[in-house]
């Protein structure tokens, strides 16, 4: 949608507005995947530190590398546990979709059943025309 259909007041339909949160979702799910590798990569470096200072018999620096250890655990099961809440909202999105699609699917018939309802039945007209002709 541009500015200017924005600025005069043209409404977005529910499956644009779909397709940009779901598009918004997937952008913010691929940034969790990078922070989610860095937080892998930083989890290895201080597994790395970790060892290496066990080997020097370091106590006070494995322990602080163990906390950082256990920080960077918990940070990545956060990281993602809001993937999957992501994930669990675009599925939603996208179920929801479907049931208006299934909705105007079955408004449509119903609008045409109206209609004929509304239309004069054939005995009507040709008494109509029947009184037009004499």
């Amino acid at each position: 949608m541009t500015t200017l259909q924005k600025f005069f007041g043209k409404k977005a339909s529910p499956e644009e507005m779909v397709r940009k949160w779901q598009r918004d979702i997937r952008n913010e799910m691929r940034s969790l995947d990078r922070t989610i590798t860095k937080t892998e990569i930083a989890e290895k470096q201080a597994i790395k530190d970790l060892r290496q200072a066990a080997q020097k018999n370091d106590v006070k620096s494995c322990k602080i590398f163990a906390k950082g250890l256990v920080g960077i655990r918990k940070q990545k099961q956060k990281l993602h546990t809001g993937k999957a809440q992501l994930n669990s909202i675009n599925l939603q999105l996208q179920h929801q979709l479907g049931l208006l699609g299934e909705i105007n699917e079955v408004n449509v018939p119903h609008e045409t059943v109206v209609k004929e309802e509304e239309e004069p039945e054939l005995d009507e007209m040709q008494a109509r025309l029947l009184a037009l002709k004499s």
